[in-house]
């Protein structure tokens, strides 16, 4: 495992619980235990852990950021709706 595959992994897994709606102190700590684990037996945390999304199932499922998105869609679409005046 090379430290820029642990940083890259990192900042992906930070980015999807950001985005599934995590708070920043759990996801500090989640984080932190992968670069610990990853760092203290040498592996790649893709084949410890999963894909940074696989991982992230974990804590927070993927239909938090369905949520996110349709909300942003059906604002969207609402306002396309609005008549002009």
């Amino acid at each position: 495992m090379t430290q820029g595959a642990l940083k890259k992994y990192s900042a992906e897994l930070t980015e999807i619980l950001e985005l599934r709606g995590v708070p920043e102190e759990a996801i500090t700590q989640i984080v932190r235990e992968v670069e610990s684990h990853a760092a203290e037996f040498s592996e790649d945390p893709v084949s410890e852990f999963g894909t940074s999304s696989e991982y992230a199932d974990n804590f927070a499922p993927k239909f938090g950021m369905i949520r996110w998105w349709a909300l942003i869609v059906s604002s969207g679409v609402a306002w396309a709706c609005v008549p002009d005046r």
